[in-house]
């Protein structure tokens, strides 16, 4: 009874998922949910094999989920022209709350890999408007492209507005705070950086981000003249790096806005498919201990401590208007900018969960209407 139940539960979750497709066979569309869950679930050769799909044809009337993934394949692949051609299909026929969002945030996410930070805003602004965990994300990148381009008061907004809605997931939380000391630092001040940071290190909200916090901690101290006790506080994460895939940890040192922008997409495409939910933290995670072993190292050999870089903050950024963007995109200018979703179910929207349920729905369908025509 229980596997019925579940069997009816997904079938109706697939009829009612907007922009499904009523066109394509029953053949070709579990196909295409079939390589699809391949790729999200990692499986090797995933994505070779959707891409391989791709490239014998791309029916027009995809469904915005299987479109969703494509792109996100074509992204991760580098193939930035086609990724953009998926998402703007799905935003251009405007299916309605997951997908927008989604797109919004892979079309942002397109944006930054072409290094238009003022483009990629605009498309993650659309999907802050999610109302779901995925706006939640895309108010964060919309944050950090602020502190970046040196809207300090905005991103600090922005970050305190995640940080402090009672339906932000810990790990997005974590990362907002740790976002609110990077635009503080960003903008050259280190007291209120370095109490962030400091708060962020002593109350370890997540291991993955606690030793770049306190990494951060001794940097600020450094930087406001205490070096005696920032050779302390450094001395208290040098202990190793936690993994081979760590093997860059610089990323400017956390000091250059733009290249810890741009490294969180190439770490974006080199991490498993997730939820984008799951995928920040991840993203923003340097190696402290890395980086504390080198601050040691100036500070022995009697070098000033280093600053952030700020040439890519000049305020006449912030106003280039893209006027391509606001053409493809749908208007949502009655939304609230901050969404607020019920914390119950915070991945309910995810991507991945959307494949899951289309994929095991489609292939219940097929067998169903296989047995009624025998």
């Amino acid at each position: 009874m229980r596997r019925g139940a579940l069997a009816c539960r997904i079938v109706v979750a697939l009829l009612v998922l907007p922009g499904t497709s009523v066109a394509m066979s029953p053949e070709l569309q579990q196909q295409w949910n079939a390589v699809a869950a391949s790729y999200m679930q990692g499986t090797p050769g995933g994505r070779e094999g959707l891409l391989s799909l791709a490239r014998s044809e791309v029916p027009d009337d995809l469904p915005p989920l299987l479109r969703l993934v494509l792109g996100d394949a074509y992204l991760r692949a580098g193939s930035l022209h086609k990724a953009s051609r998926q998402f703007d299909e799905v935003l251009g026929s405007e299916p309605g709350d997951p997908w927008i969002g989604l797109a919004a945030i892979g079309r942002g996410w397109v944006a930054t890999a072409r290094g238009n930070l003022a483009e990629a805003r605009e498309y993650f602004d659309v999907g802050a408007h999610d109302p779901g965990t995925n706006g939640l994300v895309a108010t964060f990148m919309t944050a950090m492209i602020d502190a970046a381009r040196g809207d300090t008061d905005a991103a600090i907004a922005g970050f305190d507005a995640l940080s402090k809605n009672g339906a932000t997931p810990d790990a997005l939380r974590a990362a907002a705070v740790m976002g609110g000391g990077y635009a503080r630092l960003w903008a050259g001040d280190d007291a209120g950086a370095h109490a962030v940071f400091a708060s962020m290190a002593a109350d370890a909200r997540d291991e993955q981000l606690a030793d770049d916090a306190m990494y951060l901690t001794g940097l600020t101290q450094w930087r406001s003249g205490d070096p005696a006790g920032a050779a302390a506080t450094l001395g208290t994460v040098t202990e190793g790096s936690r993994g081979p895939s760590r093997r860059e940890p610089a990323h400017g040192g956390g000091l250059d806005p733009r290249r810890l922008v741009r490294a969180s997409l190439k770490r974006y495409r080199q991490l498993p498919v997730r939820a984008p939910v799951d995928l920040v933290v991840p993203m923003l995670d340097l190696d402290g201990a890395a980086l504390a072993r080198r601050a040691l190292r100036l500070m022995a050999a009697g070098a000033p401590p280093p600053s952030p870089v700020l040439g890519g903050q000049s305020s006449a950024r912030r106003d280039v208007p893209v006027p391509h963007v606001r053409g493809v995109l749908p208007d949502r200018s009655a939304r609230p900018s901050i969404p607020a979703p019920a914390p119950a179910a915070p991945h309910a929207r995810s991507l991945l969960a959307w494949i899951l349920v289309a994929s095991v729905a489609a292939a219940w369908f097929l067998r169903r209407t296989r047995q009624r025509a025998r």
